[in-house]
């Protein structure tokens, strides 16, 4: 059970951290888009 929940931290780390720069490139991408 320690170690399903090691990976599933893990896990849940990993893609917090995707979403977060998918989110801010998204964002990037928007401004970008608005100035021009």
């Amino acid at each position: 059970m320690n170690v399903f929940g090691k990976l599933k931290n893990r896990l849940g780390m990993i893609l917090g951290r995707n979403i977060n720069s998918v989110m801010r490139s998204a964002h990037i991408d928007g401004s970008q888009t608005r100035k021009e």
